[in-house]
């Protein structure tokens, strides 16, 4: 499968000038017009395309002032390139490859810029689970074998029987660990359900270390090599989409956070057409 196979085309059509970009961006905004950040005012003085004066309170402000573009030095054709090449890729976007994509300058600019878009991704999906939802873990390779880790993956069906995910490195080999996991990524009342070596202590006994207000069960769904089956399934689906275990050049261990999150922002929103996506982080990173 190529992942890196773009439609620029899609989004040269809608977006060739800076101009394009600002018309939009100002849309997405304030709606019908300009909106003080300081007072609400709604009437201005334009100083220039992209800067601005409240006529109540003098405020000036440019397009950017409050969202998360501000102090940013990258145009902004740019960004919207940037956000529209990560929601197109299929798999993992290699920063390498990104970098000459969109033409960044550096490698240190464009990861920085593909982090910032993965934090969102993972902002956007920050909303926990509830009911019934599987837990387990798998092991994920960042740059070699050598440094692989776990991660944590939580599994959940939608009203329309459709699957998604959330997923965290494994920072310890305790249940107190896989508790945190459970805390982060599901509401209380939830019952969780794993494989019996998660819940239970050396003992055989159930560990009470585990967070409370949450019902847990064991799951009688155990292959051959004590994984939930569902696990399998997702996990050969994200392999597949070159989405999880692949090299991923400057995807360090440092950023292995931020990678999982590109990852299960893809995976969430996997029938979803990249302009949906591309709105979406759009709008997040506007509003936010």
């Amino acid at each position: 499968m190529k992942k890196y196979e773009i439609d620029w085309n899609t989004l040269i059509k809608a977006f060739s000038t800076d101009k394009q970009c600002f018309d939009y961006f100002q849309r997405l905004k304030w709606g019908n017009g300009f909106i003080c950040s300081r007072c609400g005012c709604t009437e201005y003085w334009s100083i220039s395309e992209i800067k601005f004066k409240c006529k109540n309170c003098g405020y000036q402000s440019t397009l950017t002032t409050g969202t998360m573009f501000q102090n940013s030095h990258l145009p902004l054709l740019q960004w919207f390139r940037a956000i529209w090449y990560i929601v197109s890729c299929r798999g993992a976007v290699d920063a390498t490859e990104f970098q000459k994509a969109v033409n960044i300058g550096s490698n240190r600019t464009a990861l920085n810029v593909l982090n910032k878009i993965r934090d969102v991704m993972g902002q956007i999906e920050r909303e926990k689970f509830s009911g019934n939802v599987y837990v387990d873990y798998f092991s994920v390779f960042t740059r070699t074998k050598k440094e692989s880790r776990d991660a944590y993956i939580a599994m959940t069906k939608e009203e329309d029987n459709s699957l998604r995910i959330k997923m965290q490195l494994k920072k310890a080999y305790n249940t107190a660990d896989i508790g945190r996991f459970i805390e982060n990524c599901i509401s209380e009342e939830s019952t969780v359900v794993s494989a019996k070596v998660n819940f239970y202590g050396y003992y055989g006994e159930f560990d009470k270390r585990l967070p409370h207000n949450y019902r847990y069960k064991v799951s009688d769904k155990i292959g051959a090599d004590n994984k939930l089956l569902i696990t399998n399934k997702i996990f050969t689906y994200l392999k597949d989409r070159q989405l999880i275990n692949v090299h991923q050049g400057s995807c360090s261990l440092a950023h292995s956070e931020r990678y999982l999150s590109e990852c299960c922002y893809k995976f969430n929103r996997r029938k979803k057409k990249p302009d949906r996506m591309f709105n979406e982080i759009l709008k997040f990173m506007i509003r936010n």
